[in-house]
């Protein structure tokens, strides 16, 4: 036989304890994959070596029947056309081959050699690789039920197989390994919140006999007791007298709310117990009694939520309706007015001189004459002009007022008209229309 068309297995080697029946042997494991070629070693420079082997004749672990010597398999044994001795014979080395390994190879070992005139002697125990199998959690169809606050545990188990400690359990929580372990039990403890309800953990068992990890998942389902919220984010309500009211509670819990209500000032006023997660509140034409604190609790078995409001009824609400042309007639106003007072503004302004002389112009001379830009005669006290016992249509002022005032001001007597006057400011500051006095006895301040 062609010794190079063995193909050689690297095996994992560890030192193990095995137990016969009133003896001890410690053994080195050695771990072969089923049907694959699997070579036990002895030492090399020898005079003589002997190997012995596991029989289904023997009654102990230990049998250490003789499988060969130096370069020859006995040949009576039942599997010996499965046996071979290998390597450099020439240099004393005979290590013992398992061809094709099956359950009639797995078991004891044993390599007497003598180097010169020391004795030697090695031993193994040969095991089949068996992939792990049976991988199961704590979940129940899949479903681990805790209570928010209170420690839960996930746990993993699964037949490692053999070897043991070349198998890993792993917890993995959204992608990301949370936890492994190369035992048969992974226990991953911790206090869920209610946000946690629904998480997706995964167990999974990874060996190099595998073509695929072993997996299972976990979902949990977290139980807690009622939280309320409400529709609107405000818990101080000013609402006038005579108007609606309106506001909407929730419930959020696990398992179902089993009753949800309404108190007012410590008093039920509206309940509802068919499993309804919210319950609405509604005062039409709210008075003054209603005004107080208004609670809204929530049940289910594990406890009671709640959650209060404040509503405060404010007297007489002045209700203004508009409509379109409304806003746009006030509108309108308001540019209006705004217009006007800018142009007061403007013809006020500090840095503007003010004529603040009253002029006469006469039509009684002629027809077609007019005596314009007469100024009234007058005696000046601020800008106020006295024409008492004076003539009103020749006189002139002789010095003007305080210009820094922006007005005239002309009080006179009415009488019988003799002649027509119009009475106006300078004509580029001409603030008010012209104004037709009957001429009489005037006075002017």
């Amino acid at each position: 036989m062609d010794k190079s068309n063995f193909r050689l297995i690297l095996v994992t080697i560890a030192l193990c304890t095995t137990k016969g029946d009133n003896n001890e042997k410690n053994a080195t494991c050695l771990y072969g994959k089923y049907g694959d070629p699997f070579i036990l070693k002895c030492i090399n420079n020898t005079n003589s070596t002997s190997w012995d082997g596991p029989s289904s004749q023997s009654l102990t672990v230990f049998g250490e029947t003789p499988y060969a010597h130096d370069d020859e398999i006995v040949p009576e044994l039942p599997n010996a056309e499965n046996l071979l001795l290998v390597g450099d014979f020439s240099a004393g080395e005979y290590n013992l081959m398992v061809i094709n390994l099956t359950h009639n190879e797995e078991g004891y070992y044993k390599c007497n050699a003598i180097r010169g005139k020391i004795p030697y002697e090695f031993r193994y125990f040969l095991r089949i690789k068996v992939p792990p199998k049976k991988l199961t959690t704590n979940g129940r169809n899949g479903i681990l039920i805790g209570k928010a606050g209170e420690e839960m545990h996930i746990t993993c188990n699964v037949e490692r197989g053999v070897p043991e400690n070349e198998t890993m359990i792993s917890l993995y929580f959204k992608g990301n390994v949370i936890k492994k372990t190369f035992a048969e039990m992974l226990i991953y403890s911790f206090v869920p919140r209610k946000v946690n309800n629904r998480d997706i953990f995964k167990c999974a068992v990874e060996n190099l006999l595998l073509d695929s990890p072993l997996e299972e998942t976990i979902r949990l389902k977290v139980l807690y007791q009622p939280s309320v919220r409400f529709d609107k984010n405000e818990y101080n309500f000013s609402v006038y007298e005579g108007t609606d009211f309106s506001i909407t509670c929730f419930s959020d819990s696990n398992q179902v709310t089993t009753e949800i209500l309404w108190e007012a000032n410590d008093t039920i006023i509206e309940k509802q117990i068919q499993h309804l997660e919210h319950l609405p509140l509604n005062i039409a034409n709210i008075q003054q009694h209603h005004e107080g604190k208004y609670t809204c609790v929530a049940k289910n078995h594990l406890g009671i939520g709640k959650k209060s409001i404040y509503i405060t009824v404010e007297c007489c609400q002045v209700k203004i309706e508009t409509t379109n042309a409304t806003v746009i007639v006030i509108i309108s106003v308001i540019l209006i007015v705004t217009i006007f007072l800018g142009v007061l503004i403007f013809l006020a302004r500090d840095d503007l001189s003010v004529d603040n002389q009253m002029y006469q112009s006469r039509d009684d001379t002629a027809d077609n004459e007019t005596t314009v830009h007469r100024h009234i005669g007058a005696e000046i006290q601020d800008n106020r002009m006295d024409l008492s016992g004076g003539s009103a249509s020749y006189g002139c002022v002789n010095a003007q007022g305080n210009s820094a005032l922006n007005y005239a001001e002309i009080i006179f007597t009415p009488g019988p008209s003799e002649s027509r006057c119009v009475v106006h400011g300078k004509e580029n500051m001409t603030i008010y229309s012209d104004v037709v006095l009957p001429v009489a006895s005037v006075a002017v301040h």
